[in-house]
């Protein structure tokens, strides 16, 4: 995971004028590594739901077979990469300098094509055999990003410092329980690599993660991170009778029950702390209702000026999620790209999950930074770094049995701090706030 941050050129495709029979617009907008396209060469294609709906279902469901995700693919390429479209896709591909890579931003205005799953798009490059590292995300020189058409891209953003990472991890007792410890350890481990890093980095993880701690922590936080469940769920009618849906990350209450947390809501406090960087570990937390753009987490997050945000538009299992979240966190807290450290999490899944389980292609990048770069590294003249800190903030009401708030494999550097506030241990109950397998050098 050494060596310079690529570079990214943009590749700017835009899909509009969509209409009732299918049909829309696809063009590339702006320079291109390859050259230009002419507003009135936009090619027209399209889309027939028919003829992807057997291919969703089962890739949601995980029942898809390796030849139907590149058959899948195959037709999502055919809708964002038609005709000149295509012969440009490969001609900024072919012209791309050393240590430089292509950004595709996807401008997408029908809401019925934006919610279709493009992290799976298939281009195969050479006859023969299909192999996994035609799909697009499976390629570091290519990055997939969402762009929301609300304004210009945000400038440059400067180094810190100190990064602050807000983590709330939360598994209800009345929802299905989540492996909160996977999400723990990969933020500690991407820690304990910047340990030589002209940089400090906090970590404060809050348990039980209700909305006033929340609130509370997450002033001068850079990084946000849910590990939890997310709803995308109807919740009022539209004028002509339609239900209206709307996403929602689940908390917690004081007494460990759910609690829907509404997305415009937390779009309007993470915008006001000044977040870089959303991580939403949440299955659906990238999905939006084709009754209002905004309805979604993550483009609810992307609204209110987030840089970046990171979502899912399935469920993931939980191993996969924390192995790409140790990826994400080690790439861009060393000041690499987002675009890489979304790669480099998707490949950790892909090596270790193989291609058939499929949630290499479950993140989602939104991205509004221009450059990609969130936390630039500090010069050298910035000097040694403190101690990174990892704090572990909880809440507990009455442990029963053995209770563990952290567990963290290895800590060579550092300082740790646990904060546990317990009302009741029952008798036989213990309540351990870290375990920590190997601790220095």
């Amino acid at each position: 995971m050494a060596g310079q941050p690529l570079t990214y050129r943009d590749f700017n495709i835009e899909i509009t004028e969509f209409q009732d029979d299918g049909a829309f617009k696809v063009r590339v907008i702006g320079q291109t590594p390859g050259g230009e396209m002419r507003a009135a060469d936009a090619e027209t294609v399209t889309y027939i739901p028919g003829d992807f709906s057997r291919l969703l279902g089962k890739l949601e469901r995980r029942k898809a077979t390796q030849d139907e995700l590149f058959e899948l693919g195959k037709k999502l390429a055919g809708l964002l990469l038609p005709g000149r479209v295509g012969e440009l896709y490969n001609d900024s591909l072919k012209a791309l300098a050393e240590g430089e890579g292509l950004r595709l931003r996807l401008r997408i205005e029908p809401l019925a094509l934006a919610a279709l799953p493009w992290e799976y798009t298939y281009v195969q490059r050479t006859a023969g055999e299909k192999v996994p590292s035609d799909f697009l995300a499976l390629q570091r020189r290519v990055s997939i990003t969402r762009y929301e058409t609300i304004g210009p891209s945000l400038r440059p953003l400067e180094g810190k410092d100190r990064i602050r990472i807000v983590a709330a991890l939360a598994s209800p007792i009345d929802e299905r329980e989540l492996d909160l410890d996977a999400d723990r350890q990969a933020i500690a481990a991407a820690i304990a690599e910047l340990k030589d890093k002209a940089q400090d980095v906090e970590a404060v993880m809050l348990e039980p993660a209700t909305r006033d701690a929340l609130l509370s922590a997450i002033s001068g936080a850079d990084i946000f991170h849910f590990a939890g469940h997310g709803v995308f769920e109807g919740t009022e009618l539209t004028p002509d009778g339609k239900v209206r849906k709307k996403g929602k990350i689940i908390l917690e209450t004081e007494d460990n029950e759910s609690d829907r947390y509404d997305s415009a809501q937390l779009a309007t406090n993470l915008g006001n702390a000044g977040v870089r960087l959303v991580v939403l570990g949440a299955c659906n937390s990238a999905a939006r209702d084709e009754g209002g753009a905004w309805t979604g987490v993550a483009p609810a997050l992307v609204r209110e000026n987030i840089p970046a945000v990171v979502a899912m538009q399935y469920k993931v299992r939980d191993r996969n999620a924390a192995r790409f979240m140790a990826y994400l966190y080690a790439r861009v807290l060393g000041g690499h790209t987002i675009d890489e450290a979304v790669f480099e999490g998707r490949q950790a899944i892909f090596t270790h999950a193989g291609l058939e389980d499929r949630d290499w292609g479950v993140p989602v990048l939104y991205l509004r930074a221009a450059d990609g770069i969130l936390f630039p590294l500090p010069t050298a003249e910035a000097g040694v770094p403190d101690s990174p800190v990892v704090v572990v903030q909880r809440r507990l009401g009455t442990v029963r049995g053995q209770d563990i708030g952290a567990k963290i494999g290895e800590m060579l550097s550092g300082r740790l701090e646990v904060r546990d506030v317990i009302d009741v241990v029952e008798a036989g109950g213990t309540s351990i706030g870290v375990e920590i397998d190997r601790l220095g050098g």
